[in-house]
């Protein structure tokens, strides 16, 4: 919902009657289940998807490597060699498993759940993803949160189209999005229909939804016109080198400065330019980012800095979440820098990672790394980890992207410039390799 890129899709079933036209799944699905031949539809919808995607695949597509869900009966996870079959066919068509994903009901779970999940752990040992759809919808979902280690929660869309319209309503999604996030479980929502809706959801921290609001069910050959449309390779890295402009380096983004006085002088190498920030009130004299650059939960930055004065707790750079915000701060208490993330929800919420100061006149190389999924946050001085800290909560919806200061403290008074974002949670050899790159 973020940034509006397709990022997955799900295989239905629609039963086209030459006198009836089509045939919602409530009217067959049903009778299916009773006789025992949804076994047979799941299996050929499950083909066709591992077809279609080598068809994409030797045509190289864009969005080849889409994943695709495909629903499954609870049948199927009575049976024992519904893992092996899975396998087959996905390996008959060369499709990698982690691109399929095998979407369960929760009201499957009200069975016997040792069997089933069971099996449900033999898919994920294969390399598939799992998903729970329609979840919240009866009364197994905290013991599936307890007990099933998923990949995705797909919310039912009766939390929407229902309770989601009162404040009581809107606490318990806030509430159980907060929850599966928690757990380190993707969320995806069903049934978005409105602009509002999509925004509520995304101020809750979900960022993946589907719903009338982006796209209907599609046949295929509608499909590929929308995926080629909509899809794009999600950019895992934005670039802001700061070198005479304020765009990022593929141009799909640019800076908006806050204040006056910011001007470009040298860089840190010949024929390079910096921003140079001449310091002020709380929140003035900035350079505001587009908060899309960062669209994931775990983030590596890497920043150059060269201050001209240092005063405590001025940011070099400030992200300011729905409930906390990152900071660094190349002067903090006791004569150190600081890499500072809090957390509203968190026990404590300060979460701190002191560091050698920042000199003044001198270009120096600081790089955070925040892990969500590990809960873990790093520091980087010139390529070298200065510090870490563990059991970090993970902070939600990006609000505020600022370099130069923030709405505390006096504003960061010196040059920036190479400003560097990834998506992603990268490792002390890369930090150091990014380091080095600029060195030579």
């Amino acid at each position: 919902m973020v940034t509006s890129k397709i990022c997955g899709a799900e295989a239905l079933a629609r039963w086209i009657h030459p006198i009836d036209g089509i045939r919602m799944p409530s009217l067959f699905i049903p009778v299916f289940e009773q006789t025992g031949f949804i076994l047979e539809l799941d299996m050929y919808m499950f083909e066709e998807v591992c077809r279609i995607k080598a068809d994409w695949k030797e045509q190289k597509k864009a969005y080849a490597d889409l994943g695709i869900s495909v629903n499954m009966s609870r049948l199927h996870l009575h049976e024992g060699d519904f893992c092996e079959a899975l396998c087959t066919i996905a390996d008959k068509y060369n499709i990698p498993h982690n691109e399929l994903e095998i979407e369960v009901t929760e009201s499957v779970f009200e069975e016997d759940n040792n069997v089933l999940i069971e099996n449900v752990n033999r898919i994920k040992e294969h390399g598939f993803l799992v998903s729970i759809d329609d979840f919240g919808s009866g009364f197994s979902a905290l013991n599936l949160l307890k007990d099933l280690y998923m990949d995705t929660i797909k919310i039912d869309r009766g939390f929407i189209h229902g309770s989601g319209e009162t404040a009581r309503g809107k606490s318990i999604i806030r509430n159980v999005i907060t929850l599966c996030m928690d757990l380190k479980v993707d969320v995806l929502t069903e049934g978005i229909e409105t602009k509002e809706q999509a925004e509520f959801i995304m101020q809750c921290g979900c960022q993946i939804a589907q719903g009338f609001y982006y796209s209907k069910p599609l046949p295929l050959a509608e499909f590929e016109i929308f995926a080629q449309e909509y899809y794009k390779a999600i950019i895992s890295c934005y670039e802001f080198p700061l070198n005479g402009d304020l765009k990022s380096r593929d141009g799909s983004m640019e800076g908006t400065i806050v204040g006056e006085g910011l001007i470009f002088q040298d860089g840190i190498s010949p024929n390079t330019k910096s921003l140079y920030f001449p310091g002020g009130e709380q929140g003035h004299n900035v350079l505001s980012f587009p908060e899309k650059a960062i669209v994931g939960q775990s983030y590596t930055i890497s920043l150059w800095m060269k201050p001209e004065r240092l005063l405590p707790w001025a940011c070099a750079l400030y992200i300011r979440h729905d409930i906390g915000f990152a900071t660094i701060s190349p002067l903090a208490w006791d004569n150190s820098s600081n890499f500072r993330i809090w957390n509203s929800i968190g026990v404590g919420g300060w979460y701190d990672v002191p560091a050698p100061r920042i000199e003044t006149g001198v270009w120096t190389n600081y790089a955070i790394v925040y892990n969500a999924k590990l809960e873990i946050m790093k520091a980087y001085i010139n390529g070298i980890p200065v510090g870490s800290v563990e059991n970090v909560p993970t902070n939600r919806h990006v609000e505020q992207f600022v370099l130069g200061g923030d709405a505390f403290k006096p504003s960061f008074c010196g040059n920036l410039c190479e400003l560097v974002i990834y998506n992603e949670a990268k490792d002390d050899l890369f930090i150091k390799q990014l380091y080095d790159s600029y060195v030579s």
